[in-house]
């Protein structure tokens, strides 16, 4: 993009005349080896439950599709996505790890010893925010008993995004007579293939890359680390003076 933004420590605070030098925190690159190995994983771990709920739904193809768009629906909405479901403790482990390793890289760019207290904190914060980002992943939420529910305001669900998948494919394909096989196929290439499965642990890792740096920032800040957010702008054509400027 034209802009991203960079976070400066000053150091520990202490007192106002303390004007330690600014240092330069760059973003953690997502092409480091602990985070390429976990986008790896959860690529995998993806693909298998993919694989599997596309064996189930073939075969529910094969044995009762009629030709009426509403069965089409139904067997969108009837689908069984167990496969999907089951991974979600391993889901909520890899993001944490990959939270958790950005957030303590983070901590040491600032200056935080690596005893701080900050950096047990930091870990908590990765694997609590992982729990509940890989129940929003799958639609669920956790209810006050601990137990897990739908939750149909999920900013985003894997699960709703794969029915919408399925349901596109099934309904275009019964409007224009196409076979059950072209339909699979068309089915695994767009909702079950190992690329999207690619696709969408190299989003999560990014997120989880973000979700652990931001912690870090905010738990150091609030033991008195002095840090700075500025944007560094590329100065091409697609910068917005008028936005960049009063930052």
């Amino acid at each position: 993009g034209a802009l991203m933004s960079e976070i400066r420590s000053l150091g520990k605070s202490q007192g106002k005349s303390d004007r330690r030098k600014m240092t330069a925190l760059p973003l953690i690159s997502l092409s480091s080896r602990s985070l390429s190995r976990s986008r790896s994983r959860l690529a995998s771990l993806l693909a298998d439950a993919l694989r599997e709920t596309m064996d189930d739904l073939r075969s529910v193809l094969t044995s009762t599709l009629s030709k009426s768009d509403s069965r089409a629906s139904s067997i969108a909405d009837e689908m069984n996505l167990d496969a999907v479901l089951r991974v979600r403790v391993r889901l909520a482990e890899e993001l944490a790890d990959a939270a958790e390793d950005s957030g303590h890289r983070t901590l040491v760019r600032i200056g935080v010893p690596s005893r701080s207290e900050l950096v047990g904190v930091v870990s908590e914060r990765a694997l609590s925010w992982a729990r509940q980002h890989a129940g929003q992943l799958l639609g669920m939420r956790e209810d006050d008993s601990g137990n897990l529910v739908e939750d149909p305001e999920s900013p985003y669900s894997l699960t709703e995004s794969t029915r919408s998948i399925v349901r596109d494919v099934l309904s275009r394909g019964i409007a224009e007579n196409k076979t059950v096989e072209e339909m699979a196929a068309e089915l695994e290439e767009r909702g079950f293939s190992s690329e999207r499965a690619a696709r969408i642990a190299d989003e999560e890792v990014a997120n989880a890359n973000q979700a652990g740096i931001l912690d870090a920032v905010l738990e150091a800040s609030d033991s008195g680390f002095e840090l700075e957010k500025s944007w560094k702008s590329v100065g091409d054509d697609r910068v917005s003076k008028t936005i960049c400027a009063p930052n």
